[in-house]
């Protein structure tokens, strides 16, 4: 792997002063050593120590596999959560599936009875909050009312071999107990 990198660089700084009819060329020799496909080759040659101007001064030069990833800004945040949580707590602890399947009934009445107050763009987004960020969310939530450990039964006295009861040979008699 590293050896392919190594000549990949090698074959990407060739390119960049290659002439068309060179990169062709090249292009092709990349292919045939690295088994690249052909398209992905050809990304990889045009992308693999590109540089970009951040600044004036500043210079920033990429791999060819490194990109950066921005940040997603958060579509439901703690102000989404109170009522979520609240109407999970009157829906006696529902999962997240079963909780998205019942929101758009449950919540316009739970809204009318004056149960919880809602503004109409939080009522929006907890309407179109899907099953997988309801569990998300609550997680958290749910962590806090699991039980604390799982009990192990463990064997008492009266399970000792040497003491359990056994019938004689005749069912008529009375079964005595044997210890050993």
């Amino acid at each position: 792997m590293k050896e392919r990198k190594v000549f990949t660089k090698v074959l990407c700084e060739r390119s960049r002063r290659a002439s068309k009819r060179n990169k062709g060329k090249i292009l092709d020799e990349l292919v045939e050593t690295a088994e690249y496909n052909r398209c992905y080759a050809r990304w990889v040659l045009r992308n693999h120590g590109r540089r970009v101007y951040v600044a004036p001064a500043v210079r920033v030069e990429g791999d060819m596999k490194t990109r950066l990833r921005r940040p997603r800004c958060r579509t439901y945040g703690e102000d989404v959560l109170k009522p979520l949580k609240r109407v999970w707590e009157i829906l006696d602890y529902l999962g997240g599936k079963r909780l998205a399947a019942a929101m758009p009934e449950v919540l316009p009445r739970l809204i009318a009875h004056k149960e919880i107050r809602l503004k109409a763009a939080l009522r929006d987004k907890l309407l179109a909050m899907s099953p997988a960020t309801i569990d998300r969310l609550l997680k958290p939530v749910r962590e806090r009312y699991a039980l604390k450990g799982r009990s192990h039964t463990k064997p008492g006295t009266l399970l000792i071999p040497d003491c359990i009861q056994t019938h004689t040979r005749r069912h008529c008699e009375q079964s005595k107990a044997v210890f050993g």
